[in-house]
């Protein structure tokens, strides 16, 4: 499902306490992305992670976030 498809946000609202927390998530995982050197020239970053958050792809990358962090603060 794209972005243009999902015509109200309940399902986000379901995994995330509050917006902020949201947005929080997706900038996290647009830096992981950019990073790795993942995105394109042409690719809208901002909306592929939120595409990606929408279809529940971003699960394995949630994972390797907190795997990240546990590192930086060790």
């Amino acid at each position: 499902m794209s972005l243009k498809d999902s015509l109200t946000t309940e399902e986000l609202k379901s995994r995330f306490s509050n917006p902020f927390s949201l947005v929080n998530y997706a900038i996290s995982l647009a830096k992981t992305r950019m990073n790795r050197g993942e995105v394109g020239e042409e690719e809208n970053v901002a909306t592929k992670v939120l595409e990606m958050i929408v279809n529940k792809q971003d699960i394995q990358s949630e994972e390797e976030i907190e795997e990240k962090e546990e590192k930086e603060t060790a």
